[in-house]
């Protein structure tokens, strides 16, 4: 008998907002009335780059999100918060939801720390090889983590089940919160300055990372990473691009001997036109092979770098073929 599994298991996905007035988690499908972030490692991480002076108060709307794919996102509840003060605390903290400036069904659990830009962004030429642009940096870093967003109201129809993510952003300077009344939404407006402008990224894998591999077992399963940028515009021609990444896996961790250089030589030996009765006849010359790899252990996805000499003394061509076994 056989059984088939069709799906995908998410091991990471983390997102991060280079230029914008606003910033998002990301994305649970199917999550109905309970929203847990914390089970795939940094969806519920928000990175907002922030001034030093943000340190004693930094006030932010949070808004809990029902993605609706082709039409207006639902809002499911939102909450002013101090996010200088949570950050000071170092607590997990609950709030409750509210909507149209009323209570609402709903809590989320946040927790948030400042740290140095530098310390989560590589903004030295020397680490990337790439100036960062000057306007890209910034002294702090503020890292809100979403842990759970629970007893949701619904938002969707019929057997639909609310697909949950988190946005924040600073309260527009242009607009103030009046108590009672619903929480001004973002502006979501935004230059970006002449000529070019370089931004730093980066993203932490976990340290059991499974590394990346296409596995053709039956039918078929892989391990894949991947960068996808992109950005929005209002015309909905959104430029973007997605990068496949290898990577390697932590566990275990390579013997040291499979990272060293591999070279195999074959002395020069005579090579012969025919054979009769198992005897080797009518020698046609001398022949040595010298193969080399730069190391003995390799990932799907990578570079094999394969060098060699060939002395061949005869008079005949000799076909090379390589052949790669996993």
């Amino acid at each position: 008998s056989r059984s088939d599994y069709d799906g995908t298991t998410e091991f990471q996905n983390q997102r991060v907002t280079l230029h914008g007035n606003y910033y998002k988690s990301g994305l649970i499908n199917n999550a109905g009335s309970d929203a847990f972030f914390d089970r795939v490692r940094g969806s519920g991480t928000i990175l907002i780059p922030a001034d030093g002076a943000e340190q004693g108060r930094m006030p932010l709307i949070v808004r809990v999100m029902d993605y609706d794919f082709g039409k207006r996102d639902d809002l499911l509840g939102e909450l002013v918060i101090d996010a200088a003060d949570l950050a000071r605390s170092g607590d997990l903290k609950q709030f409750p939801l509210a909507r149209n400036g009323k209570p609402e069904k709903g809590q989320v659990v946040l927790s948030a720390k400042m740290v140095p830009f530098h310390s989560l962004f590589p903004t030295k030429a020397s680490a990337t090889g790439v100036a960062v642009s000057a306007v890209a940096v910034k002294d702090q870093c503020l890292v809100l983590t979403v842990h759970s967003a629970t007893d949701l109201r619904k938002a969707d129809w019929g057997a639909g089940r609310n697909d949950v993510y988190v946005q924040c952003y600073r309260v527009p300077p242009s607009k103030e919160i009046v108590p009672g009344k619903k929480l001004p939404g973002p502006d979501k407006k935004t230059l970006l300055p002449t000529g070019t402008t370089t931004y730093p990224f980066a993203f932490q894998l976990r340290n059991d990372a499974p590394g990346s591999a296409e596995i053709r077992a039956g039918d078929r399963a892989f391990v894949r990473y991947d960068l996808y940028a992109h950005a929005v515009f209002a015309n909905w021609r959104d430029p973007c691009l997605r990068r496949m990444i290898a990577v390697v896996p932590c566990r275990p961790v390579p013997k040291l001997e499979l990272l060293s250089p591999a070279q195999q030589s074959t002395p020069l030996s005579p090579v012969y036109n025919f054979s009769c009765c198992g005897m080797k006849c009518n020698a046609q010359g001398l022949v040595s092979t010298t193969l080399s790899l730069d190391r003995r252990a390799y990932c799907p996805g990578e570079l094999i770098q394969l060098g060699g000499k060939v002395v061949n003394e005869t008079q005949k061509e000799l076909p090379v073929q390589v052949v790669l076994r996993q």
